[in-house]
């Protein structure tokens, strides 16, 4: 499990690096103790952060929706996943009512 917060951490800090010139710039990469999940949140406009767009960028070790690791996207407000295309391969389509996570995510 170790590895994966590495690989984790790794990716999502030159992700967040990669975009400091986005306003506001990319969050902190941090684990996020109410899923443990390690991720980064980018707010695409200012305002309200309950209704600003954003997304999150991260990985969860795993949830009751999807038990195994994965490596997520996730828009806010959530998109509805009925007009998003299929998941490319290898990803995976997961519909929003099964988890509050996002609707493409990859399986490892």
């Amino acid at each position: 499990m170790a590895s994966w917060f590495g690989l984790a951490s790794e990716t999502l800090e030159a992700f967040a690096s990669a975009n400091t010139m986005l306003e506001p710039d990319p969050s902190a990469v941090r684990c996020w103790p109410h899923h443990f999940n390690i991720a980064t949140y980018v707010f695409l406009e200012t305002g309200n952060p309950e209704t600003a767009r954003g997304v999150g960028v991260g990985m969860s070790p795993g949830d009751e929706g999807y038990g195994e690791r994965y490596f997520y996207i996730n828009g806010w407000p959530h998109l509805d996943a009925s007009k998003l295309p299929d998941a490319i391969a290898p990803g995976i389509g997961i519909p929003p009512d099964m988890s509050d996570q996002s609707p493409l995510r990859p399986k490892f």
